[in-house]
């Protein structure tokens, strides 16, 4: 990708007229899915227990999905 965005930033800079139509596919879609479940279940239980410190609480968050 970041030879395609250094072409498209020369194009525009030139102020050419182009059309680029792009498709992606993943073949994993489901571990991604998983994967990114469990990356924001982890920042949830860590921003859950930095609030719980404020207040001087033990969190709750539960590692059942971690």
């Amino acid at each position: 990708m970041p030879f395609i965005n250094m072409i498209l930033d020369h194009v525009r800079q030139q102020n050419y007229d182009i059309a680029i139509e792009s498709t992606y596919e993943l073949s994993n879609e489901r571990e991604i899915h998983d994967e990114l479940i469990k990356q924001a279940v982890a920042n949830s239980k860590r921003r859950a227990e930095a609030i719980a410190a404020t207040v001087g609480k033990k969190s709750l968050a539960s590692n059942r999905y971690l």
